[in-house]
Protein backbone atom coordinates (compact mmCIF):
# COMPACT_ATOMS: atom_id res chain seq x y z
CA UNK A 1 0.00 0.00 0.00
CA UNK A 2 1.49 3.58 -1.09
CA UNK A 3 0.16 6.66 0.25
CA UNK A 4 1.77 10.19 -0.12
CA UNK A 5 2.09 11.17 3.76
CA UNK A 6 2.42 8.38 6.32
CA UNK A 7 2.23 8.84 9.97
CA UNK A 8 3.50 7.23 12.59
CA UNK A 9 1.87 7.36 15.68
CA UNK A 10 -1.71 8.39 16.63
CA UNK A 11 -1.56 10.85 19.97
CA UNK A 12 -2.07 14.28 19.33
CA UNK A 13 0.62 14.88 16.85
CA UNK A 14 0.65 12.48 14.97
CA UNK A 15 -3.38 13.39 14.68
CA UNK A 16 -2.70 16.87 13.69
CA UNK A 17 0.03 16.17 11.81
CA UNK A 18 -2.10 13.87 9.23
CA UNK A 19 -5.06 16.15 9.48
CA UNK A 20 -2.85 18.95 8.04
CA UNK A 21 -1.27 16.75 5.38
CA UNK A 22 -4.86 15.26 4.46
CA UNK A 23 -6.53 19.12 4.34
CA UNK A 24 -3.63 19.98 1.77
CA UNK A 25 -5.37 17.21 -0.74
CA UNK A 26 -2.99 14.23 0.29
CA UNK A 27 -3.76 10.50 0.78
CA UNK A 28 -2.82 9.62 4.43
CA UNK A 29 -1.86 6.91 6.49
CA UNK A 30 -1.65 7.07 10.53
CA UNK A 31 -0.33 3.71 12.31
CA UNK A 32 0.37 3.50 15.42
CA UNK A 33 0.25 0.87 18.51
CA UNK A 34 -2.33 2.95 20.78
CA UNK A 35 -3.63 6.12 20.94
CA UNK A 36 -1.03 7.74 22.75
CA UNK A 37 -1.33 9.87 26.11
CA UNK A 38 -3.94 11.95 24.61
CA UNK A 39 -7.11 10.68 27.03
CA UNK A 40 -4.98 10.56 29.85
CA UNK A 41 -4.01 14.61 29.90
CA UNK A 42 -5.86 17.38 30.85
CA UNK A 43 -7.03 18.40 27.50
CA UNK A 44 -5.57 22.19 27.81
CA UNK A 45 -3.01 22.82 25.65
CA UNK A 46 0.11 24.85 26.99
CA UNK A 47 2.64 27.00 24.72
CA UNK A 48 4.65 28.45 27.46
CA UNK A 49 3.73 28.89 30.65
CA UNK A 50 6.97 29.99 33.11
CA UNK A 51 9.86 32.02 30.42
CA UNK A 52 12.44 31.59 31.58
CA UNK A 53 10.88 27.89 33.32
CA UNK A 54 12.85 28.85 36.53
CA UNK A 55 10.59 31.68 37.17
CA UNK A 56 7.94 30.22 39.47
CA UNK A 57 5.56 33.20 38.54
CA UNK A 58 3.10 32.42 34.68
CA UNK A 59 3.70 34.09 32.13
CA UNK A 60 0.98 36.67 31.16
CA UNK A 61 1.58 36.55 27.29
CA UNK A 62 2.71 33.01 25.64
CA UNK A 63 3.45 34.87 22.54
CA UNK A 64 5.73 37.70 23.57
CA UNK A 65 7.57 34.81 26.08
CA UNK A 66 7.86 33.08 22.89
CA UNK A 67 9.48 35.54 20.83
CA UNK A 68 11.55 36.17 23.48
CA UNK A 69 13.20 32.75 23.89
CA UNK A 70 13.07 32.17 19.81
CA UNK A 71 15.72 35.37 19.99
CA UNK A 72 17.86 33.98 22.53
CA UNK A 73 17.67 30.00 22.35
CA UNK A 74 17.97 28.94 18.10
CA UNK A 75 17.94 24.75 19.29
CA UNK A 76 14.43 25.07 20.95
CA UNK A 77 11.70 23.33 18.83
CA UNK A 78 10.09 26.97 18.48
CA UNK A 79 13.12 28.01 16.87
CA UNK A 80 12.90 25.62 14.50
CA UNK A 81 9.22 25.61 13.95
CA UNK A 82 8.91 29.46 13.79
CA UNK A 83 6.31 31.96 14.70
CA UNK A 84 4.27 31.63 11.18
CA UNK A 85 3.78 28.17 12.01
CA UNK A 86 3.12 28.31 15.47
CA UNK A 87 0.38 31.10 14.65
CA UNK A 88 -1.14 29.12 11.96
CA UNK A 89 -0.78 25.69 14.16
CA UNK A 90 -3.13 27.73 16.91
CA UNK A 91 -5.87 28.02 14.08
CA UNK A 92 -5.71 25.25 12.51
CA UNK A 93 -6.13 23.17 15.82
CA UNK A 94 -9.29 25.87 17.12
CA UNK A 95 -10.59 24.98 13.56
CA UNK A 96 -9.69 21.49 13.69
CA UNK A 97 -11.26 20.87 17.55
CA UNK A 98 -14.26 23.01 16.69
CA UNK A 99 -14.95 20.66 13.05
CA UNK A 100 -14.93 17.79 15.53
CA UNK A 101 -17.41 19.05 18.03
CA UNK A 102 -15.22 20.10 20.89
CA UNK A 103 -15.23 24.05 21.68
CA UNK A 104 -11.60 25.63 22.07
CA UNK A 105 -11.28 28.78 23.02
CA UNK A 106 -8.06 31.17 24.09
CA UNK A 107 -4.92 32.71 21.71
CA UNK A 108 -1.30 33.18 21.97
CA UNK A 109 -1.80 37.11 23.84
CA UNK A 110 -3.04 35.78 27.18
CA UNK A 111 -2.60 32.92 29.49
CA UNK A 112 -5.78 31.44 31.75
CA UNK A 113 -5.17 30.59 35.04
CA UNK A 114 -7.10 27.44 36.27
CA UNK A 115 -7.02 25.75 39.39
CA UNK A 116 -5.90 22.12 39.36
CA UNK A 117 -6.80 18.95 41.06
CA UNK A 118 -4.24 18.99 43.87
CA UNK A 119 -4.65 23.00 44.23
CA UNK A 120 -1.88 24.88 42.25
CA UNK A 121 -2.40 27.46 39.78
CA UNK A 122 -2.24 26.67 35.70
CA UNK A 123 -1.25 28.59 33.13
CA UNK A 124 -2.61 27.73 29.88
CA UNK A 125 -3.03 29.44 26.35
CA UNK A 126 -5.89 27.05 24.86
CA UNK A 127 -8.66 25.37 26.63
CA UNK A 128 -12.41 23.86 26.04
CA UNK A 129 -14.90 26.37 26.80
CA UNK A 130 -16.15 24.14 29.66
CA UNK A 131 -12.80 25.66 31.70
CA UNK A 132 -12.76 29.07 30.48
CA UNK A 133 -15.37 30.78 33.05
CA UNK A 134 -12.83 29.20 35.68
CA UNK A 135 -9.89 32.17 34.85
CA UNK A 136 -8.95 32.92 38.39
CA UNK A 137 -8.68 36.41 37.44
CA UNK A 138 -12.29 36.57 36.74
CA UNK A 139 -14.32 38.22 39.05
CA UNK A 140 -16.24 35.81 41.35
CA UNK A 141 -15.50 33.19 44.63
CA UNK A 142 -15.29 29.70 43.84
CA UNK A 143 -17.23 27.16 44.92
CA UNK A 144 -15.12 23.62 44.34
CA UNK A 145 -18.16 20.76 44.04
CA UNK A 146 -16.91 17.09 43.97
CA UNK A 147 -19.46 14.41 44.20
CA UNK A 148 -19.26 11.29 45.99
CA UNK A 149 -17.35 8.49 44.86
CA UNK A 150 -15.70 9.88 42.14
CA UNK A 151 -12.12 9.01 42.42
CA UNK A 152 -9.08 11.59 42.57
CA UNK A 153 -11.08 14.80 43.18
CA UNK A 154 -10.96 16.21 46.59
CA UNK A 155 -12.89 19.40 46.94
CA UNK A 156 -11.62 20.34 50.79
CA UNK A 157 -8.06 19.69 49.90
CA UNK A 158 -8.20 21.62 46.43
CA UNK A 159 -9.00 24.69 48.24
CA UNK A 160 -7.34 24.44 50.94
CA UNK A 161 -3.89 24.34 49.14
CA UNK A 162 -5.16 26.77 46.58
CA UNK A 163 -5.75 28.99 49.49
CA UNK A 164 -2.43 28.96 50.28
CA UNK A 165 -1.10 30.29 47.57
CA UNK A 166 -0.09 33.95 46.11
CA UNK A 167 0.46 34.48 42.58
CA UNK A 168 2.54 37.84 41.65
CA UNK A 169 0.04 40.50 40.42
CA UNK A 170 -3.04 38.52 40.49
CA UNK A 171 -5.66 38.42 43.74
CA UNK A 172 -6.98 34.86 43.94
CA UNK A 173 -10.31 34.39 45.03
CA UNK A 174 -11.56 32.62 47.96
CA UNK A 175 -12.08 28.84 47.78
CA UNK A 176 -14.68 26.80 49.98
CA UNK A 177 -14.85 23.38 49.17
CA UNK A 178 -18.14 20.60 49.34
CA UNK A 179 -18.58 17.07 47.91
CA UNK A 180 -22.04 16.61 46.76
CA UNK A 181 -24.27 12.91 47.36
CA UNK A 182 -26.49 12.29 44.54
CA UNK A 183 -26.99 9.19 46.30
CA UNK A 184 -26.44 7.12 43.47
CA UNK A 185 -25.52 4.15 45.92
CA UNK A 186 -23.20 0.85 45.15
CA UNK A 187 -22.99 2.80 42.27
CA UNK A 188 -21.09 5.61 43.83
CA UNK A 189 -18.37 3.89 44.96
CA UNK A 190 -14.45 4.10 43.56
CA UNK A 191 -16.14 6.11 40.07
CA UNK A 192 -13.92 7.09 37.41
CA UNK A 193 -14.00 10.15 35.68
CA UNK A 194 -15.90 8.36 32.52
CA UNK A 195 -18.36 6.36 34.15
CA UNK A 196 -19.47 9.83 35.88
CA UNK A 197 -19.61 11.96 33.08
CA UNK A 198 -21.71 9.10 30.67
CA UNK A 199 -24.53 9.71 33.39
CA UNK A 200 -24.85 13.17 32.56
CA UNK A 201 -27.03 11.88 29.28
CA UNK A 202 -29.74 10.63 31.25
CA UNK A 203 -31.95 13.99 31.74
CA UNK A 204 -33.03 12.53 35.31
CA UNK A 205 -29.75 12.54 36.61
CA UNK A 206 -28.74 16.25 35.13
CA UNK A 207 -31.55 17.53 36.88
CA UNK A 208 -30.22 16.07 40.43
CA UNK A 209 -27.33 16.99 39.77
CA UNK A 210 -28.07 20.57 38.55
CA UNK A 211 -30.69 20.59 41.68
CA UNK A 212 -27.72 19.64 44.10
CA UNK A 213 -24.90 22.37 42.92
CA UNK A 214 -28.11 25.07 43.52
CA UNK A 215 -28.67 23.83 47.20
CA UNK A 216 -24.88 24.27 47.95
CA UNK A 217 -23.62 27.64 45.90
CA UNK A 218 -23.90 30.98 47.71
CA UNK A 219 -24.65 34.58 46.00
CA UNK A 220 -20.87 35.79 43.87
CA UNK A 221 -19.64 32.22 43.97
CA UNK A 222 -18.96 30.45 40.70
CA UNK A 223 -19.13 26.74 40.62
CA UNK A 224 -15.89 24.73 39.91
CA UNK A 225 -16.51 21.15 39.31
CA UNK A 226 -14.03 17.66 37.91
CA UNK A 227 -14.45 17.14 34.16
CA UNK A 228 -17.02 14.84 34.03
CA UNK A 229 -19.95 17.10 32.52
CA UNK A 230 -20.66 14.70 29.62
CA UNK A 231 -18.99 12.79 27.48
CA UNK A 232 -19.47 14.58 24.26
CA UNK A 233 -22.11 17.35 24.87
CA UNK A 234 -20.34 19.53 28.05
CA UNK A 235 -21.89 22.16 26.09
CA UNK A 236 -25.62 21.46 26.61
CA UNK A 237 -25.08 20.65 30.24
CA UNK A 238 -23.46 23.12 31.40
CA UNK A 239 -25.99 25.41 29.57
CA UNK A 240 -28.94 23.51 30.91
CA UNK A 241 -27.13 23.66 34.85
CA UNK A 242 -25.97 27.29 34.71
CA UNK A 243 -29.86 28.14 34.05
CA UNK A 244 -30.90 26.32 37.02
CA UNK A 245 -28.11 27.75 39.01
CA UNK A 246 -27.89 31.07 38.12
CA UNK A 247 -24.08 31.69 38.04
CA UNK A 248 -21.26 30.49 36.25
CA UNK A 249 -20.15 26.59 36.31
CA UNK A 250 -16.62 25.51 35.07
CA UNK A 251 -14.79 22.23 34.57
CA UNK A 252 -11.40 21.77 36.77
CA UNK A 253 -8.54 19.57 34.44
CA UNK A 254 -8.73 16.44 36.59
CA UNK A 255 -6.11 13.25 37.04
CA UNK A 256 -6.22 10.69 34.90
CA UNK A 257 -8.43 9.18 33.10
CA UNK A 258 -9.17 12.34 31.26
CA UNK A 259 -12.75 13.13 29.88
CA UNK A 260 -11.61 16.02 28.28
CA UNK A 261 -8.66 14.19 26.93
CA UNK A 262 -11.66 12.27 25.30
CA UNK A 263 -13.65 14.66 23.97
CA UNK A 264 -10.61 15.53 22.21
CA UNK A 265 -9.61 12.41 20.93
CA UNK A 266 -13.05 12.02 19.39
CA UNK A 267 -13.13 15.12 17.44
CA UNK A 268 -9.77 14.73 16.21
CA UNK A 269 -10.91 10.73 15.09
CA UNK A 270 -14.13 12.61 13.64
CA UNK A 271 -12.31 14.96 11.58
CA UNK A 272 -9.77 12.17 10.41
CA UNK A 273 -12.84 9.95 9.19
CA UNK A 274 -14.47 13.05 7.54
CA UNK A 275 -11.55 13.68 5.52
CA UNK A 276 -11.18 10.02 5.00
CA UNK A 277 -7.95 9.48 6.70
CA UNK A 278 -7.04 5.60 7.29
CA UNK A 279 -5.98 5.13 10.73
CA UNK A 280 -4.59 1.78 12.06
CA UNK A 281 -4.47 1.22 16.02
CA UNK A 282 -2.54 -1.79 16.79
CA UNK A 283 0.33 -1.80 14.59
CA UNK A 284 3.75 -1.57 15.81
CA UNK A 285 6.43 -0.54 12.98
CA UNK A 286 9.24 -3.26 13.18
CA UNK A 287 11.42 -2.10 10.76
CA UNK A 288 12.15 0.61 7.84
CA UNK A 289 13.18 0.29 4.44
CA UNK A 290 15.75 3.52 3.24
CA UNK A 291 17.62 4.32 0.02
CA UNK A 292 20.62 7.14 0.38
CA UNK A 293 18.40 9.95 2.37
CA UNK A 294 15.44 8.61 1.98
CA UNK A 295 12.58 6.51 3.69
CA UNK A 296 10.97 3.89 0.82
CA UNK A 297 8.89 1.88 3.34
CA UNK A 298 7.82 0.58 6.38
CA UNK A 299 7.14 -3.04 7.58
CA UNK A 300 4.41 -3.03 10.50
CA UNK A 301 2.67 -5.96 12.67
CA UNK A 302 -0.03 -6.68 14.88
CA UNK A 303 1.04 -10.14 16.45
CA UNK A 304 1.59 -12.41 13.36
CA UNK A 305 0.09 -10.33 10.62
CA UNK A 306 2.50 -8.14 8.78
CA UNK A 307 2.17 -5.41 6.45
CA UNK A 308 4.62 -3.07 3.71
CA UNK A 309 3.31 0.52 3.71
CA UNK A 310 5.30 3.09 1.36
CA UNK A 311 5.07 6.64 1.09
CA UNK A 312 6.27 9.81 -0.27
CA UNK A 313 6.71 11.61 3.17
CA UNK A 314 6.98 10.23 6.78
CA UNK A 315 6.13 11.69 10.07
CA UNK A 316 7.38 10.23 13.19
CA UNK A 317 5.11 11.26 16.09
CA UNK A 318 5.89 8.47 18.57
CA UNK A 319 6.86 10.11 21.66
CA UNK A 320 9.85 10.71 24.13
CA UNK A 321 10.59 8.17 26.63
CA UNK A 322 6.76 8.25 28.21
CA UNK A 323 5.80 7.25 25.09
CA UNK A 324 8.62 5.06 23.99
CA UNK A 325 9.44 6.76 20.81
CA UNK A 326 12.86 6.94 22.40
CA UNK A 327 13.91 3.87 24.56
CA UNK A 328 16.26 3.70 27.54
CA UNK A 329 18.93 1.30 28.54
CA UNK A 330 21.61 1.20 31.17
CA UNK A 331 23.99 3.09 28.91
CA UNK A 332 22.53 4.81 25.82
CA UNK A 333 19.40 6.34 24.56
CA UNK A 334 17.36 4.83 21.60
CA UNK A 335 15.02 5.83 18.31
CA UNK A 336 13.96 2.36 17.87
CA UNK A 337 12.25 2.71 13.98
CA UNK A 338 14.74 4.43 11.77
CA UNK A 339 18.06 4.57 14.29
CA UNK A 340 17.96 8.62 14.75
CA UNK A 341 20.80 9.81 17.01
CA UNK A 342 19.20 11.05 20.50
CA UNK A 343 20.80 13.95 22.42
CA UNK A 344 20.94 13.56 26.08
CA UNK A 345 22.94 12.02 28.58
CA UNK A 346 24.76 8.36 27.70
CA UNK A 347 24.28 6.90 31.23
CA UNK A 348 21.38 7.00 33.90
CA UNK A 349 23.52 8.39 36.54
CA UNK A 350 23.49 11.58 34.40
CA UNK A 351 20.29 11.81 33.84
CA UNK A 352 18.57 13.91 37.34
CA UNK A 353 20.29 16.70 39.52
CA UNK A 354 21.18 15.82 42.70
CA UNK A 355 18.63 18.24 43.76
CA UNK A 356 15.12 17.14 42.52
CA UNK A 357 13.69 20.70 42.52
CA UNK A 358 16.74 22.04 41.41
CA UNK A 359 15.45 25.23 39.55
CA UNK A 360 16.68 24.41 36.52
CA UNK A 361 14.95 20.91 35.87
CA UNK A 362 16.24 17.74 35.16
CA UNK A 363 18.51 16.74 31.91
CA UNK A 364 16.23 13.88 30.95
CA UNK A 365 13.56 15.98 30.83
CA UNK A 366 15.57 17.44 27.41
CA UNK A 367 16.31 14.61 25.61
CA UNK A 368 15.23 14.11 21.91
CA UNK A 369 16.17 14.30 18.66
CA UNK A 370 17.62 17.29 16.85
CA UNK A 371 16.35 18.59 13.82
CA UNK A 372 16.48 21.51 11.15
CA UNK A 373 14.51 24.09 10.58
CA UNK A 374 12.30 21.88 8.30
CA UNK A 375 12.32 19.38 11.28
CA UNK A 376 14.21 16.73 9.64
CA UNK A 377 16.52 14.36 11.84
CA UNK A 378 20.32 15.44 11.76
CA UNK A 379 23.60 13.75 12.88
CA UNK A 380 25.69 14.78 15.08
CA UNK A 381 27.38 17.12 12.39
CA UNK A 382 24.27 18.88 11.54
CA UNK A 383 24.00 17.14 8.49
CA UNK A 384 20.07 15.63 7.44
CA UNK A 385 19.73 11.76 8.02
CA UNK A 386 16.36 11.28 5.58
CA UNK A 387 15.54 14.34 3.50
CA UNK A 388 11.48 12.77 3.77
CA UNK A 389 11.11 11.84 7.19
CA UNK A 390 9.99 14.80 9.82
CA UNK A 391 9.76 14.56 13.61
CA UNK A 392 7.20 16.04 15.76
CA UNK A 393 6.21 16.71 19.38
CA UNK A 394 7.93 15.01 22.27
CA UNK A 395 10.82 13.44 20.62
CA UNK A 396 12.49 16.85 20.03
CA UNK A 397 15.25 17.69 21.58
CA UNK A 398 16.36 21.03 23.72
CA UNK A 399 13.29 21.86 25.63
CA UNK A 400 11.96 21.28 29.03
CA UNK A 401 8.04 20.91 28.21
CA UNK A 402 7.40 20.64 32.22
CA UNK A 403 9.47 23.63 33.74
CA UNK A 404 8.28 25.72 30.61
CA UNK A 405 4.59 24.13 30.33
CA UNK A 406 4.87 24.11 26.68
CA UNK A 407 4.33 20.46 25.70
CA UNK A 408 1.03 20.76 23.89
CA UNK A 409 2.51 23.99 22.03
CA UNK A 410 5.22 22.13 21.16
CA UNK A 411 2.94 19.29 19.94
CA UNK A 412 0.73 21.04 17.75
CA UNK A 413 2.98 23.48 16.09
CA UNK A 414 5.75 21.18 15.08
CA UNK A 415 2.92 18.96 14.00
CA UNK A 416 1.17 21.62 11.83
CA UNK A 417 4.75 22.49 10.38
CA UNK A 418 5.53 18.62 9.60
CA UNK A 419 2.04 18.09 8.04
CA UNK A 420 2.10 21.09 5.77
CA UNK A 421 5.95 20.44 4.64
CA UNK A 422 5.16 16.75 4.09
CA UNK A 423 2.61 17.21 2.17
CA UNK A 424 5.00 19.22 -0.38
CA UNK A 425 6.96 16.14 -1.23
Amino acid sequence: MNYDVVVIGAGLGGLMAGITAAKEGKKVLIVGKGIGIITIFTGTIDYLGHYPPEVISPLGSPKEGIGELIAKNPDHPYSKVGMKFIEGGVSAFLEVASSGGVRYVGDLNRNFLLPTAVGTVKPTALLSSSMAPGDLRDDGDVLICGFQGLRDFYPSYMAHNISTLTVEGVELPHFRGRTVDLELGAESSGMTSLTLARKFDDPDFLERVAQALYENVRDGERIATPAVLGLRRSDEVIEYIERVINTKIFETPTLPPSVSGYRLYKALEAVLRSLKVKLLLGYEVVSARTENDRVIELTISMGKREMVLGGKAFVLATGGLVGRGIHSTETSLLEPIFGLDVVGPKTRSGWFNKNFFDPAGHPINKVGICVDENLIPIDEKKKPRFKNLFVVGAQLCGYDALKEKSGGGVTISSSYKAGVLASKI
